[in-house]
């Protein structure tokens, strides 16, 4: 059998170092650090693409918040001295509000994609992370 095969690529026991001649060794090694290179590439690049979705997350969220506060969580209205009525604050249209989510679901989806991949070490792609996430948002917000 190989002996390259039996060897643990990421810790190299003294014992593995003895059977093994150096050559081997320092292959392993090499290898080991362009292996820890390309994990901190992809780490950064994960980190950036959070960072680069974060404003516009900020931005829809100003957005949804009112509707959330004023009208879902308390209702809340207001008295018009003109008409001496109570009437319901100025909000959004639900289409309005429907627009922002559809837009920022898939960029939510791509950042618990990113997180989920620094955080963890998975067995399955960030594209079928994704294409999950973006089933259980559809199921949570009962889109068809």
């Amino acid at each position: 059998m190989n002996t390259t095969i039996q060897i643990g690529i990421n810790n190299i026991t003294p014992e593995e170092r003895e059977k093994n001649p150096e050559w081997l060794i320092k292959a392993l090694e090499e290898q080991n650090e362009k292996d820890a290179e390309a994990c901190r590439k992809e780490f950064w690049e994960r980190v950036d693409a959070i960072a680069a979705d974060w404003p516009k997350l900020a931005q829809a969220g100003d957005k949804i918040r009112p509707v959330r506060n004023q009208w879902i969580a308390h209702f809340e209205v207001e008295y018009d001295p003109a008409t001496k009525k109570y009437k319901p604050v100025e909000l959004p249209s639900l289409l309005t509000v429907c627009r922002i989510i559809e837009e920022v679901v898939p960029i939510i989806t791509e950042s618990v994609s990113h997180l989920a991949g620094l955080f963890q070490g998975l067995d399955i792609g960030t594209d079928q992370l994704a294409e999950l996430s973006k089933e259980d948002a559809f199921a949570f917000w009962e889109i068809s």
